[in-house]
Parts: C-alpha cells; structure tokens; sequence
C-alpha cells in the first residue's frame, strides 16, 4: 500500500513535465510564397502554450488557404512541439485573445512578387467552434486591425517566430503590428512634461509588506518618465501597482501613472514600456 501511495506521489510530482502537448490551438503565423522557390513557413501555439513550427519547400499536400482549414489541418497533423511559452506569458496573451476585435480590418494591395505573411488568433464558443480572428497580413496584399489588442499579439508572434515573420528585406513586408509610442503621447500628458522643470514629479513605491516610501523630483524617475516608449499592450489583466508616479503642473494639473514593474497600468490593462534608448540597445538595462 505504502508503495503504491509512493508511486502514485511520484507520478503526480512528473505529470507538469510530462504534460501532454495537443491543445486547441489559439495563436497562428504562416507564410507562403509561390512561382519562384516555393514555400509554405508556419508557427503555432496551442491553449497550454505549447509551439509548434512547420517548416515546408513544398506546399504541404491538402494545406487549406483560409484560416480556419488551416486550423483544422495542423490540428489533425501536428508535429513535435519545439518549445514552450511561459505561464504568465501564456496568461496575459489569452487574456488579449479575449479581447482581440475582427472588425475594423482595413486591407489594401501591396507588392506584386512577394509572398503573403498572416498572423491569426482563434477562440471558441462554448460548444468549441472556432472563430478565427486576423491579427495583420503583410506581402502581396496588406491588413491591418485598429484594436490595440490585435497589433501587440501580431507583433508578439513577429517576435516569437523571426524565421517565419522577418522577411523584411522588401518594404512588402512592413510589420502592421503596434507602433512603439512615447509615453507622454500615450497617456496624453500634454503640458504635463516630466523633461520639464515645471512639472514636479513625486514617485511613490509598495513594498511586498505593504509599506510605502515617498521621493519627490528623482532624477532617474525623471529621466525614465521622459524617454519611455509603450511597445505593445501585455495583457488585460489588471495587476497591483507597486510604483505610482504624480506628475503635477505649474497650473495645478495633475496625472497618475501606476506601473507593476516595468508595465504600465491602466483601465483597458498593462503594457510595455522601456527605456527608447533600450530600442536600440537590448543590452541597456
């Protein structure tokens, strides 16, 4: 008895390592080119974070042109995965799948000679019927989606996939995915200038128990606040902020801007934000 309680003890501990791979696949990048050097390029994640990518110098045999054909097809024949996501990575971008909008999907011809570039999201209805949600297409033709939502998951999978998406060699394929953005011009500070030595800036952090400490005018926090760009949208789950900034003007004006960590918080959910020079320089802290 005690070895069977032992050998059961040991196979719950392994099963999180051994989890089984096969999920409902929600996120897709794939890129096919024809007529000269044929090829078909995909990447996938499934809903427990599992990727997968396919990689073909052949179109593959039956592979479907519209999304949800191709879904039903990688499902039936998927590969070994080749790596997985994070859980908290996997959290926040099912969390921006909830929210990602098909409406509003601009498209227009682009290069002549090039290949098509599609990135798709997918949820699913309660009885499992997919909807397939494109995120941005670039290539022979160009697509772009206005939800915020929509362009970070787009440019999270150009990030993910560099060998499927990085076929930026020709203007054709220009990423339509979020559009990094400075800070003051994200969150409307407008006069509010943290650069500027009229607006005071009074930084206040949370410690893990809870305490708080008070610092007005910081000059690091100045500095950051003034050159900080927002790269993509992280998730829609509101986290609790351990670091709140009070800028206020010479005329009273006043905003707030709340960070958990290195993301900003706001109503709609947290997003990335860096230093700019950081653009450039992945290494700068």
């Amino acid at each position: 008895m005690k070895r069977t309680a032992l050998l059961l003890a040991l196979v719950l501990f392994l099963l999180p390592q051994f989890a089984l791979a096969g999920g409902r696949i929600v996120l897709l990048s794939c890129y096919e080119q024809s007529g000269w050097d044929d090829l078909t390029e995909i990447g996938f994640i499934d809903e427990d974070g599992f990727a997968y990518h396919l990689y073909s110098s052949d179109r593959p045999e039956g592979f479907p042109s519209d999304a949800l054909g191709q879904l039903s097809y990688l499902q039936e024949h998927l590969p070994e995965p080749s790596g997985r996501v994070g859980g908290r990575d996997m959290n926040s971008l099912l969390s921006l799948i909830g929210e990602a909008d098909p409406s509003g999907i601009t498209e227009s011809p682009a290069g002549d000679d090039a290949g098509v570039h599609a990135s798709w999201a997918f949820r699913y209805s309660s009885s499992g019927e997919p909807q397939a949600i494109l995120l941005g297409k670039s290539g022979d033709t160009f697509a772009r989606s206005p939800s915020l939502s929509n362009q970070s998951l787009y440019t999270w999978l150009h990030e993910f996939f560099p060998g499927i998406t990085d076929y930026s060699y020709t203007e054709d394929f220009e990423c339509p995915g979020f559009t990094p953005v400075p800070l003051t011009d994200f969150c409307h500070l407008g006069d509010l200038d943290p650069a500027s030595p009229s607006c005071s800036i009074v930084m206040i952090q949370t410690g893990a128990q809870g305490g708080q400490t008070r610092e007005e005018n910081p000059g690091k926090a100045r500095e950051f606040l003034s050159t900080a760009v927002i790269l993509a949208k992280a998730g829609s789950l509101i986290p609790e902020a351990d670091t709140e900034y009070v800028l206020t003007g010479k005329d009273g004006a006043e905003a707030r801007l709340r960070f958990a960590g290195s993301l900003l918080i706001r109503e709609d959910g947290t997003y990335q934000c860096i230093r700019s020079d950081s653009l450039s320089d992945p290494d700068e802290p």
